[in-house]
């Protein structure tokens, strides 16, 4: 099937610059390459702060699943069953810096999550390791917060 181009009204999903500089540069695995772009993708769909997309989520993601059932693998390298692909893609990655990854506290245990390694998410993340998991609460919005409260502005104000 050939595509036949964007619709007059299409959306966009802001993606780093990094990605079609120096990373572009770096990935040569197309599963990897998909990866990203969906975890970016997924991220910008979510509301609120902080946004994570979970393992579950995103090695059940009908599109990825399809994009990676399409083309055949590397018999040498690669799974061939696209989850198995998918965690892979995720692990790449992981190691190369462009997503981060961290494990909270949901109802039935514990749940592996992604997100962008960004600046933000990079205190996110090392705040959430630093806080049992007893003090998360099952909603992943909540990742990151620990039990103080944050200061508001006008008591930053008077304090300065």
């Amino acid at each position: 099937m050939v595509f036949t181009g964007f619709p007059r009204n299409v959306r966009y999903t802001p993606v780093p610059n990094p990605l079609f500089g120096k990373l572009l540069e770096q990935i040569d695995d197309l599963d990897e390459m998909k990866c990203t772009l969906r975890v970016i993708w997924v991220l910008h769909h979510k509301k609120g702060y902080p946004r994570f997309v979970s393992a579950t989520e995103i090695t059940s993601d009908p599109t990825l699943i399809q994009s990676l059932s399409n083309k055949p693998t590397d018999p040498a390298n690669k799974p061939t069953d696209p989850v198995e692909r998918i965690n892979s893609a995720l692990q790449k990655a992981v190691n190369r810096g462009t997503l981060l990854t961290s494990t909270v506290a949901r109802e039935g245990g514990r749940q592996k999550v992604y997100t962008l390694n960004t600046f933000p998410y990079r205190k996110v993340i090392s705040d959430t390791e630093n806080v049992h998991a007893d003090q998360f609460q099952s909603d992943l919005g909540n990742i990151g917060q620990s039990s103080k409260e944050r200061p508001n502005i006008f008591s930053l104000y008077e304090a300065n």
